[in-house]
């Protein structure tokens, strides 16, 4: 949704345009740091990091991940 904001042409010029586009990226943030806490938990390691980095590229892209074991 905010990348839609961000095309709109009057982003940049009509304040109500820009404040929806910054409350948007906002909740963008908080969702992806909501999931990040669900994945890595309360104290993450650099490990814990890195994979869910993997996970949401996997979620970007459409992709899965691959087992390694």
């Amino acid at each position: 949704m905010a990348k839609k904001i961000a095309e709109h042409p009057r982003v940049l010029t009509d304040i109500q345009m820009n404040c929806l586009w910054w409350d948007r990226l906002e909740l963008m943030y908080q969702a992806e740091q909501a999931v990040w806490r669900i994945f890595c938990g309360g104290q993450p390691t650099p490990e814990q990091n890195k994979l869910y980095c993997k996970f949401r590229k996997m979620l970007l892209e459409g992709s899965s991940l691959k087992a390694n074991a």
